[in-house]
């Protein structure tokens, strides 16, 4: 009796132990298919990149996607949106227009006819909403229409705004939303959220002004006089730094003016 005892209690202890060392651990995931057995798993899930492509499943996302979507309709075209993330601090979204094709139907594998990409910081992210419509169950998969919206502060201060349906892929106990997994993690934004954008804006202008008055140390050239209201790069040897520095310091005005600001009168541009 005394050995069944002490071998219950053993077993209890170890499944304990087993539970807590499951629960400490961590999965990465890269593509569709290492997304979805993070998630069956049920443990902590982190994006290992680059990644490459975030649709739950062959169908593309963009606006008017849904499951009623007419595949045989060959050549109607939509607008689709599709992201990748080749760092933490950047994703990258292409949006354009692809037609529903002979082979895959409307699927992000069709060429694009016309697109746009761009990047956008994810910590600038400042509302992240979806809104799901009828839960369609099938076998051997279920499907879940879902639209999404989110906004965004580009780097002018200016209030941008991304929106797109996708069609999910899973079963009534978990649905496999990649893009929007991931966009609550890297925004750091529940569903719902919403951040201030006049705070938003003055962090992003404190950045900004941090990074030009570093990147001018570097780069100033010896050959200026400080009575110049410009003034000359090294720009043959900082070549890369040069050209963020033109670009961001064309945000400060904008970003000084949705603080009600006057223009910045201790940043110089580069001379052309």
């Amino acid at each position: 009796m005394r050995i069944k005892l002490i071998t219950f209690l053993l077993i209890g202890l170890f499944s304990t132990f087993i539970g807590e060392i499951k629960s400490e651990e961590t999965c990465y995931y890269t593509t569709r298919q290492d997304y979805k057995k993070c998630k069956k798993e049920g443990v902590t899930f982190l994006p290992k990149y680059p990644i490459e492509n975030f649709h739950s499943d062959a169908g593309a996302m963009g606006e008017g996607v849904s499951i009623f979507v007419n595949n045989s309709a060959i050549g109607k075209v939509y607008n689709v949106v599709e992201f990748k993330a080749y760092e933490k601090e950047k994703l990258q979204i292409t949006l354009g227009t692809k037609s529903i094709g002979f082979m895959y139907g409307l699927s992000w594998r069709n060429p694009w006819i016309e697109k746009k990409t761009f990047d956008i910081d994810p910590k600038r992210i400042i509302s992240l909403e979806k809104n799901d419509k009828s839960f369609m169950a099938a076998w051997p998969r279920s499907f879940l229409p879902r639209k999404y919206k989110f906004k965004y502060l580009d780097s002018y201060g200016e209030v941008k705004l991304i929106k797109f349906d996708q069609v999910l892929v899973g079963n009534k106990k978990e649905m496999f939303d990649m893009i929007g997994d991931y966009l609550m993690y890297v925004s750091d934004l529940k569903w719902g959220d919403e951040r201030s954008v006049a705070l938003l804006i003055e962090n992003t202008l404190k950045d900004n002004v941090k990074f030009l008055t570093i990147t001018k140390s570097i780069i100033l050239d010896r050959n200026n006089s400080p009575k110049n209201k410009c003034f000359i790069a090294k720009d043959s040897k900082f070549p890369e730094l040069t050209q963020r520095y033109k670009k961001l310091y064309k945000t400060i005005t904008p970003l000084r003016a949705k603080l009600n600001l006057p223009p910045a009168s201790d940043l110089k541009p580069i001379c052309s």
